[in-house]
């Protein structure tokens, strides 16, 4: 590491990369190395869960619920906003 950053920084930068994989960019940012690998984070496999086609239902319900409230309160605000203009133009 020690001689990669010698190279990395020398009177002209460079991109080095050290046998055991670590990259000194020529911006001096460090990535890579480690003695872990990772793998399989982006796993397709599906997991078993506890959530029932009746809790399904439940939130869908919900959601819907939720929706018409925002829809009620975002009328309720352009409405208002009508209101307050015309309060401001009249006085």
């Amino acid at each position: 590491m020690a001689q990669a950053n010698r190279v990395a920084y020398g009177s002209t930068r460079f991109r080095v990369v050290t046998l055991d994989g670590k990259v000194i960019d020529v911006s001096g940012t460090m990535s890579g190395g480690g003695n872990h690998v990772s793998r399989g984070g982006m796993s397709a496999k599906l997991k078993q869960t506890d959530v029932t086609e009746q809790d399904v239902k439940k939130l869908e319900n919900e959601r819907d619920r939720l929706s018409i409230e925002v829809k009620q309160c975002q009328e309720e605000i352009r409405t208002s906003a009508s209101r307050l203009k015309e309060l401001v133009t009249d006085v």
